[in-house]
């Protein structure tokens, strides 16, 4: 084998090795949602206990992405990347073993700052290590393990759940981060943004505080109210720290995330896009499992199932999407891919009780277009900029997706749980006080029919199910309107003379 080759074969095995990474952090956020009840059971933990279990994974992730990636351009991809794997698994090793509702949310923090090493380190490796039209499919292919995980993610709860107990959940992680570890070791090449590259403890202790307290309030605003103290004062620090840090990376001599490069205007509109297409897939794997039991009235499997096509479709679309680059351009194919998504998200509230094929048919229109969208926009993010700004990239690349996210669960959650206790109206032979637990949300109200006689029964089941169904509704033409406004805007922003040979995979 000639040298080139061996460099080729090389560098694709070495993003196998680096697709574990967003793969166990794709499939966590499925897993450990099914997981709940029997962790509630187990643990005898609160639903207070619970959200955080979902909650400080998150909330830690987000915090700490732009400090990763700081880290990683400082002290080396490969060793930062590493870390986080090391991390990770210390964190499910904790989680597999605790015995209580507060350790099983230490061991998910610990997870969720390896998580905030990983996933940068990995994409600004991957930036670095290929070239030109391989950078498109490598980008492609690693974001289509992202796909792979969130349609797997709810069946492989399933089975593991059928099987095991919930622990298994955490112990699966352990042998696929070893595996990853060895690989990395044997063929990851060290690199580093080039020169003596200080770290900016200033700005990693500020966008820290910023971004934790934004995604705290942004978390904690649906239950506690949004205008709680806390979370009032959540919010202040948040944007206090964000416009803190900003002031503080364009004077500083070596900025930890060079902000500057959300002035170029491909990386600004490629960021809100890949934040789009996270704030849409999240609030949608919100709203629709909870549709399709407790509506439609199809098991827990069964809606894992039924999803399916959504995830298969979506990895279809990321490997197809550098096609679509090619052949249409970057403006085309992500003004073309938000309003199929805008379609799709109609398309269901519209037949959602006119049976699954239908449905089925709207989530292969949604997945086509999340998939033609996430990764073209991933691609020109990183493609705009240097080699030695993929720590940057990559940054703007993660920070879109968990803000986008986490935002859009708790904006479209927000609002659903509005609309479903104002279409809520009196229902008979039901109390005051089981009235309030239906209000609650529909898997309470499903919770108290369960109790009740028949008719009683049946009342309640059929006024919940019509109350979410018109929440829900809400829910997604407010997601159509974000997919429809950002894709209008990509249009004005994106005009020919934005668009160069490399938005259209060429190689370089």
């Amino acid at each position: 084998m000639s040298a080139p080759e061996s460099l080729g074969r090389r560098r694709w095995l070495l993003l196998v090795v680096l697709s574990p990474g967003v793969l166990i952090n794709s499939v966590d956020r499925s897993t450990v949602t099914v997981a709940l009840g029997d962790i509630a059971s187990t643990l005898h933990a609160s639903n207070s206990y619970l959200q955080w279990v979902l909650d400080s994974y998150n909330l830690t992730l987000a915090s700490l992405v732009l400090l990763g990636s700081g880290l990683a351009d400082r002290f080396g991809r490969k060793k930062v990347y590493l870390s986080g794997l090391l991390a990770y698994a210390a964190g499910s090793l904790v989680c597999a073993l605790s015995g209580t509702a507060q350790l099983l949310i230490v061991g998910r923090i610990i997870m969720g700052a390896g998580a905030a090493a990983i996933l940068p380190s990995a994409l600004a490796l991957i930036s670095v290590t290929f070239v030109g039209s391989a950078r498109k499919t490598a980008i492609a292919t690693w974001g289509t393990v992202a796909g792979v995980g969130s349609a797997l993610g709810p069946i492989l709860g399933g089975v593991l759940l059928d099987n095991f107990e919930w622990q298994s959940i955490f112990w699966l992680n352990i042998p696929v981060i070893l595996a990853a570890v060895i690989g990395t070791v044997i063929l990851a090449r060290e690199s580093r943004k080039p020169g003596d590259v200080k770290l900016d403890v200033v700005g990693a202790v500020l966008s820290t505080i910023g971004l934790g307290a934004l995604v705290y309030a942004v978390l904690d605003g649906p239950s506690k109210g949004w205008s709680s103290p806390g979370v009032v004062v959540a919010f202040v620090i948040g944007v206090g720290g964000l416009a803190a840090f900003i002031f503080h990376e364009l004077r500083a001599e070596h900025p930890m995330f060079d902000v500057r490069v959300l002035r170029i205007p491909r990386v600004l509109v490629g960021a809100l896009c890949v934040s789009c297409v996270y704030f849409i897939l999240y609030a949608f794997l919100y709203l629709m499992p909870q549709t399709l039991q407790f509506v439609l009235g199809l098991s827990p499997l069964f809606v894992g199932l039924a999803l399916l096509p959504l995830g298969l479709v979506y990895i279809v679309m990321s490997q197809s999407s550098p096609h679509f680059l090619r052949r249409f351009g970057l403006r085309n194919s992500l003004c073309l891919g938000l309003v199929a998504m805008a379609a799709g998200v109609v398309g269901i509230a519209i037949v959602v009780r006119h049976g699954y094929p239908l449905i089925a048919l709207f989530l292969v229109i949604l997945a086509f277009g999340l998939g033609l969208v996430m990764t073209p926009a991933t691609i020109v993010v990183m493609d705009s900029l240097p080699d030695d700004q993929a720590g940057d990239g990559a940054a703007v690349n993660q920070i879109g997706r968990q803000l986008g996210g986490v935002i859009g669960v708790t904006i479209i959650g927000s609002i659903v749980s509005t609309v479903y206790i104002a279409s809520l109206t009196g229902i008979q032979g039901v109390a005051p006080h089981q009235f309030g637990l239906i209000r609650r949300s529909l898997s309470e109200a499903e919770n108290l029919a369960s109790h009740l006689p028949g008719s009683a029964a049946e009342a309640v089941r059929s006024a919940s199910a019509n109350a979410y169904q018109i929440a829900a509704n809400v829910g997604l033409f407010t997601m159509a309107l974000v997919c429809l406004v950002l894709a209008v805007a990509a249009a004005v922003v994106l005009r020919r003379g934005n668009e160069t040979s490399s938005d259209m995979g060429k190689p370089q």
